[in-house]
């Protein structure tokens, strides 16, 4: 998958919440490994070898 949510990064969270502690930002354009599909409309995903969740 390629973030491209029409902003310029998007958050990617410890857990499948908009209020999850953001663990950093993945710039437009970044490739991110999908592993599932998580609860509340996230995405669980491994980024620079770390997983946390992204917003679908």
């Amino acid at each position: 998958m390629i973030v491209s949510n029409g902003a310029e990064s998007i958050s990617l969270r410890e857990s499948p919440s908009t209020q999850a502690r953001a663990l950093r930002q993945s710039p437009f354009g970044a490739p991110v490994t999908v592993l599932e599909s998580a609860e509340n409309g996230f995405y669980e995903v491994i980024d620079n070898g770390r997983r946390s969740y992204a917003p679908a």
